[in-house]
């Protein structure tokens, strides 16, 4: 069974991870690095609708008018890469990997993210 993340967190919690998360994934070297084939994944592991299916298409055709570079798309990608982070988190899931050597892509303990955040509120103090 998967934990009510909302009842080990605070709403302040769930944000810093998820500005995190958001800003991992479109305002580094990771978006230039890993998408659009990071897109498709996370895309794959959440349950797609038709919100999902048009933000996925807002950011495809930012992707492929911005000229399909390194960066080509990632503004649009945000509000994507938010609404998966909620879906997750609303199922006890976060996508932030466990490096346990088993299981590359293994979801985070709570424990295991409650140390992730102190780290970030630690590198935002």
């Amino acid at each position: 069974m998967m934990p009510d993340l909302d009842k080990l967190f605070t709403q302040a919690d769930k944000q810093l991870l998820r500005e995190a998360f958001v800003g991992n994934e479109t305002d580094s070297d990771e978006y230039g690095e890993g998408w659009p084939a990071k897109g498709f994944y996370w895309i794959q592991t959440t349950e797609a609708d038709e919100k999902m299916t048009a933000l996925a298409l807002t950011w495809l055709q930012a992707w492929n008018g911005e000229g399909r570079g390194r960066y080509a798309g990632a503004a649009a990608a945000r509000p994507l890469c938010e609404l998966i982070f909620d879906r997750m988190w609303a199922a006890g899931e976060t996508p932030y990997c466990s490096d346990l050597p088993d299981n590359e892509y293994a979801l985070f303990s709570a424990n295991e993210l409650r140390v992730y955040l102190a780290d970030l509120k630690e590198s935002q103090a």
